[in-house]
């Protein structure tokens, strides 16, 4: 069962639950929203004309949907270690010594990509 399914499952049960894929929904739509709108807004401007509007315009997408994208990679990682501490109502998340070495295997795994950048 993935985070997508037990999100749907508990989401009107548990306001923690709500609480935080509503922040993380109007970060993931908002940044990329307001990007967009600060590279449109400067569409207008320069000696161009309507042609280097169009191209700022294109470029102002691309920045926007690279923006997208660095935000869902990013913080998708966060969402579904918070959504787990709100479906476990664990919010520091300390292993047992049973599951030590798991949990910290584990840890280390999750966060190794951000390091290869």
């Amino acid at each position: 069962m993935g985070v997508a399914n037990l999100v749907r499952l508990h989401f009107a049960e548990i306001w923690q639950l709500r609480t935080i894929t509503y922040v993380f929904v109007y970060v993931l739509v908002g940044v990329p929203l307001l990007a967009m709108l600060i590279f449109f807004c400067g569409c207008g401007s320069g000696s161009g004309g309507a042609r280097t509007g169009f191209i700022v315009a294109a470029s102002g997408l691309g920045y926007t949907v690279f923006v997208a994208f660095v935000l869902l990679t990013a913080l998708i990682a966060l969402y579904t270690d918070w959504v787990l501490a709100a479906l476990a109502g664990d919010w520091v998340g300390w292993p047992s010594s049973e599951n030590a070495v798991f949990y910290w295997s584990y840890f280390a795994a999750k966060r190794l990509p951000i390091v290869s950048l």
